[in-house]
């Protein structure tokens, strides 16, 4: 079993919080993606499903915004050690590393295993992800390690496209092709909202016979603040041509709008009714950060559910979530609230001998400080950015030879809606921005200059 935090796999590429941004914007939560494979379904079905709802569970306060030209702690590796039972001691089991770019952008995610015969760390998968001008995730490559030669061989690729208001509209899969030495497509997946942003369906396809044929479809039910509180999934079969049910799952939440009850099932066709197969629950602690976690099977042969995994949360609360850079997305996640650092998970699994929980895995999470850049008043090289008031283009003045200069936009109630990488003399479409108030950050050799700018 991998470690719960398998990150930035199928949508950390999932789009970027923009689905979060419509729902729940007073409660000022983050969700850190996890992911576990405890015995749940990890089909290419339930990779649709995995992907919208990751991005309805984040919660995004936009007045709370922030630069991320600024003191971060950056996440930068994972450590896990598993349980040896036979010796009674933790041993090295899998790790993670991820980097960045200047804009505090995850850029690149891999994956170690121990090698246990030769006590060192052997790479195992790399995924490289690409942005476009407005910070959203278009491209993620995944690579994977040849043992014999030591080259990292291209494996899959998922290209992501997005609506006006940054929500992901589509994501095509294409595996690579060795022989031929090209990509080929594999799935692709589509996603509807309605006037609020609020997911409604999601449909996937196969490649076949050149072109695309249904595969699956997820419709969603969410509340008035986009919280998903039902998805079902169909599958489609070609034989009587018609949709068929699948799973669904159900979501459900305390008083302060905190998820606390993920339940599955399955569809009985025989019964016509549904069967639960999996439950998950949360715990918080007193500063709203999930500290508890418990999953459970369902027994069919005795009608109650049964004890899986526990997973414990330990964090730091020196540092929330706006003093974080973390990567982007997880694969399979089911986000979890949380407010603070994370540092810590420790994972047990249910012994049905001992009627208790034995350890199984533990992980510890690595940060490091980050300047990104201090803001100077002193004007140490020139700038201009014009006209102002604009109304279809910004034109920027850089200096001559300036190759590593970064752009960050945000309207007026501190929501950022940009970011740019920039060189030299640059025009940046901001047509599409509604008229008001608008404030830049520029980020060049070390320093950060900020003004104001009128959208027309």
């Amino acid at each position: 079993m991998k470690n719960s935090f398998t990150l930035l796999l199928t949508f950390l590429i999932t789009i970027s919080v923009a689905i979060a941004r419509q729902g729940n914007q007073n409660t000022g939560h983050r969700t850190l993606p996890f992911s576990s494979d405890h015995g749940r379904k990890t089909n290419d079905i339930r990779g649709v499903h995995s992907f919208v709802k990751m991005h309805c569970a984040v919660q995004e306060t936009g007045n709370q915004l922030k630069s991320n030209f600024a003191v971060k702690q950056q996440l930068d590796s994972t450590f896990w050690l598993s349980a040896d039972l036979d010796k009674r001691e933790w041993v090295s089991y899998y790790k993670e590393k991820f980097a960045y770019n200047m804009l505090g952008q995850n850029t690149q995610y891999s994956e170690y295993d121990w090698d246990v015969d030769l006590q060192e760390w052997v790479p195992y998968v790399n995924y490289s992800y690409e942005y476009d001008g407005s910070g959203d995730m278009v491209l993620e490559t995944e690579r994977s390690y040849d043992f014999q030669t030591g080259d990292w061989l291209l494996s899959s690729k998922n290209e992501y496209s997005y609506n006006a208001s940054h929500l992901p509209i589509q994501m095509i899969t294409y595996g690579w092709d060795s022989y031929a030495n090209e990509w080929i497509a594999s799935t692709k997946e589509e996603y509807q909202y309605d006037g609020n942003g609020f997911p409604t369906i999601a449909y996937q396809y196969q490649w076949d016979n050149n072109q695309w044929i249904y595969s699956a479809k997820i419709e969603y039910d969410c509340n008035t603040t986009g919280q998903l509180l039902q998805a079902v999934c169909y599958y489609y079969e070609y034989s009587s041509s018609q949709w068929l049910t699948y799973y669904k799952d159900d979501y459900y939440y305390d008083g302060n709008n905190r998820l606390i009850n993920l339940t599955e099932s399955d569809w009985d066709e025989t019964g016509s009714e549904w069967i639960p197969s999996w439950k998950e629950e949360y715990a918080y602690d007193s500063n709203n950060n999930v500290d508890i976690e418990h999953d459970y099977w369902w027994d069919t042969s005795t009608n109650q559910w049964i004890p899986d995994f526990l997973e414990d949360y330990s964090y730091n609360n020196t540092y929330s979530f706006y003093d974080l850079i973390l990567p982007y997305v997880a694969n399979e996640a089911i986000s979890m609230f949380f407010n603070h650092m994370l540092t810590n998970i420790d994972e047990s699994i249910w012994n049905e001998g001992t009627a208790s929980y034995s350890d199984i895995t533990k992980g510890t999470f690595y940060y490091s400080q980050q300047d990104y850049a201090a803001v100077t008043a002193d004007l140490l090289w020139p700038l201009s950015i014009y006209p102002n008031p604009v109304t279809n283009n910004i034109l920027i003045d850089l200096p001559a030879g300036c190759k590593e200069a970064y752009l960050e936009l945000f309207d007026n109630a501190g929501r950022r809606v940009m970011t740019a990488a920039l060189s030299g003399n640059q025009q940046i479409d901001v047509s599409y921005l509604g008229s008001g108030l608008y404030y830049y950050i520029i980020l060049f050799k070390g320093e950060i200059k900020t003004g104001k700018i009128l959208k027309k």
